[in-house]
């Protein structure tokens, strides 16, 4: 009766020692599971099990384990024994001896002549056992002959080999010289049904002697689903892990530093590899840390930032521009966005946030703002009005001098300016300008206007304002004052009428009396001076000449004005 696999349960250590010992020399072995849970997996391989007496507890646990015989340890007197041990021993007169006979003694009470259907037909959970040597199926009991589609008599016709595919049973007999004197797990197999269906088993074979032959007796646990489970969590996690890479390729791809934090201590949890660009340091280097990248914010925005972390906490979300020392030493200006996301029992409240260098955009804003305040200083320190309105002919800006004139023309201030304070006519007549820019386009136009008794002539051009979608959002208007042009312009015309007429007078009463003496020259007697035809021809020449001084004298007086 020796060679038994011999369970002890809870026992006290120094107690489940002893009875080792005691086991140990009547030739058994002995698992000792002290406090633990009771699990079907515990039993496997036991044929016989050994309880504390008194310990109620321990004995109702095993109640759904009837196939195994149990036999009762007194540890002190008056323990009586359970209705289910087949037997029970007092632990102070307990040798070697005593405890083989009690264990032998229960293992015949509880089986009897039903020992094979209470220990194995019955038994719950698939079992077979094969002959170690042939690998003929020799038993199968009820739950293995329902697991692998066989009755009690297909089975003892097949081998251990028919309920493996065959490409798995080289691997199977490869590990019988293990199994044969051993309780082993072996783990994870495929198996085969009558039907040739495949499916998942975990092993846990051991070896023993069987109607006079070496056998193994098999506890075949399907698992498929697991298998199945597992396969399916394993493309899952596959699917997730080729899923981050590709979201961690494409967050290291933008230009912004994207942030997890957790809400109780600030622990960095993820930050994306733009970090290294705008503070200096890799993800690596910040992974874990709490201050690395509090420590790098500028003195004098810290306790802004201490405000946001706190708006945070009471709204869930926030926002901050700020500046950083980065690892070089630069300074770098950030927007960041940040919002709260609620954990669980089993995770923390978690900050996340976005981090945008706003570092050139600021010093691009710097260099604009700098070009604006030159150009708004050139623009107002010219003479000419410059403004600009919307499409509802609200005013949006003007020089210096746009705004003197319209103080001028309303005796109020700016912000004071209403319609009504504009004349009907002078409001009726920019108005009309304006419409005819907003629908023709950009032109110029010649204004007259007599200001403090004077005549005031200003030219006044029109362009439109597009944005960058097309839309045409408002005018810009520029008017100078051409007033001493105009003037100039009116004097020249005059002077080119005075030269006109002057032209006319040559043309006509100069160039006539001209040929009129060259033709009686052409009649001068050169030969005989004293001709009385000369004395005449002089008189003529004479009258002629008169007549042209007249005439010469009339141009100077047309040209002086006279």
């Amino acid at each position: 009766m020796g060679d038994k696999n011999v369970l002890l349960l809870g026992f006290e250590p120094a107690t489940a020692a002893f009875i080792e010992r005691l086991l140990t020399v009547a030739g058994h072995r002995a698992a000792i599971k002290e406090r633990e849970a009771i699990h079907p997996d515990l039993f496997i391989g036991a044929q016989i099990m050994l309880l504390p007496a008194a310990n109620t507890e321990v004995w109702k646990s095993v109640e759904g384990v009837p196939y195994i015989p149990k036999v009762a340890i007194a540890l002190h007197h008056g323990d009586e024994m359970p209705e289910i041990a087949q037997d029970m021993l007092p632990l102070d007169s307990c040798t070697p001896a005593l405890l083989a006979k009690s264990m032998q003694y229960a293992t015949a009470m509880k089986y009897g002549e039903n020992g094979k259907k209470y220990f194995f037909d019955d038994r719950p959970g698939p079992l077979y056992i094969y002959d170690a040597e042939t690998y003929q199926m020799m038993a199968m009991n009820n739950d293995a002959q329902r697991q692998y589609g066989y009755t009690r008599e297909e089975a003892e016709n097949i081998t251990a080999l028919d309920i493996r595919p065959e490409e798995d049973r080289d691997a199977f007999m490869e590990r019988q010289a293990y199994v044969m004197s051993n309780y082993y797990d072996a783990g994870e197999w495929r198996h085969r049904r009558s039907n040739g269906e495949i499916f998942h088993v975990h092993l846990f074979a051991q070896g023993m002697m069987f109607n006079g032959r070496r056998a193994v007796m098999v506890n075949a646990v399907d698992i498929t689903e697991k298998v199945l489970a597992n396969r399916k969590n394993d493309m899952l996690q596959a699917e997730l892990r080729r899923q981050k890479a590709h979201l961690d390729r494409i967050l290291s791809s933008i230009p912004e530093v994207v942030w997890s934090r957790r809400a109780d201590d600030f622990t960095l949890v993820y930050i994306n590899d733009a970090c290294e660009r705008i503070y200096g340091y890799t993800a690596d280097e910040l992974m874990g840390t709490q201050g690395v990248l509090t420590d790098g914010i500028h003195p004098e925005d810290r306790g802004a930032m201490q405000q946001v972390m706190d708006t945070i906490r009471d709204t869930g979300r926030a926002e901050l521009e700020y500046r950083i020392i980065n690892r070089d030493g630069s300074i770098k200006t950030l927007f960041n966005e940040a919002v709260l996301v609620k954990g669980d029992d089993t995770n923390p409240d978690m900050i996340v946030g976005v981090a945008v260098d706003l570092t050139a955009q600021t010093q691009l804003q710097r260099i604009v703002e700098k070009e604006k305040n030159h150009l708004r200083a050139i623009i107002n320190n010219t003479k000419d009005i410059v403004w600009s309105i919307d499409r509802d002919m609200n005013i949006l800006g003007g020089n210096y001098a746009f705004w003197i004139r319209i103080e001028e023309l309303t005796g109020k201030q700016p912000k004071e300016i209403l319609e009504n304070d504009y004349s009907k006519e002078l409001f009726d007549e920019w108005q009309h300008y304006f419409n005819q820019a907003f629908e023709q386009g950009g032109f110029s136009v010649v204004t007259e206007e007599i200001r403090n008794g004077k005549l005031c002539v200003e030219e006044v051009s029109f362009s439109q304002i597009t944005e960058e979608d097309g839309t045409i959002s408002g005018l810009s208007c520029a008017s100078h004052d051409i007033t001493d042009t105009y003037h100039y312009t009116r004097e020249i015309e005059a002077q080119n009428k005075k030269l006109k007429e002057i032209a006319l007078w040559q043309s006509h009463q100069v160039r006539g009396p001209l040929a009129s003496i060259m033709g009686l020259i052409q009649l001068f007697d050169n030969n005989d001076l004293c001709n009385v035809i000369n004395a005449k021809l002089i008189r003529d020449i004479q009258q002629v000449a008169e007549e042209m001084d007249e005439n010469i004298r009339h141009i100077s007086d047309v040209a002086s004005g006279k």
